[in-house]
C-alpha cells in the first residue's frame, strides 16, 4: 500500500500494478486520486498459467482467480479495455479512450 500511496501521487505517469492491488478499496481510492483506472480484460482462454506466480501457477488456479477478481477490476475501471488482440491494438486503444481526457 505504501508503494501505491507514493506512485499515486505523481501525475502523468503510467502504473502497472499487480492483479492484487486493485482489490483492496485503498488502493484502487489512491490510484484514482490522480488519474483513470484501465482494466485490460483478456478472455481466460487467452491467459496462461506460470510458475512464476503462485496464485495463477495452473489453469484451474488461474481460471478461480478470474472469477474471484473480475468482476471488482470491471467495477473499479474507469476504462475496460478488450485485450483479446496483439499487444500494439491494446496499446491503440488505450490510446484512443485516453484522448480528451482532462484536456488532452
Amino acid at each position: 500500500r505504501e508503494a501505491v500511496r507514493s506512485i499515486s501521487a505523481e501525475c502523468g505517469a503510467v502504473i502497472a500494478t499487480g492483479g492484487g492491488t486493485v482489490t483492496d478499496a485503498e488502493a484502487r481510492q489512491l490510484l484514482k486520486m490522480n488519474g483513470r483506472l484501465y482494466f485490460l480484460d483478456r478472455s481466460p482462454e487467452l491467459l496462461t498459467p506460470t510458475d512464476t506466480r503462485p496464485l495463477s501457477d495452473t489453469r484451474e488456479a488461474l481460471l478461480k482467480l478470474y472469477d474471484i477478481r473480475r468482476p471488482i477490476y470491471l467495477a473499479a475501471a474507469d476504462v475496460t479495455v478488450n485485450a483479446d488482440c496483439e499487444i500494439c491494438e491494446v496499446c491503440e486503444r488505450i490510446s484512443a479512450s485516453h484522448k480528451g481526457w482532462r484536456g488532452e
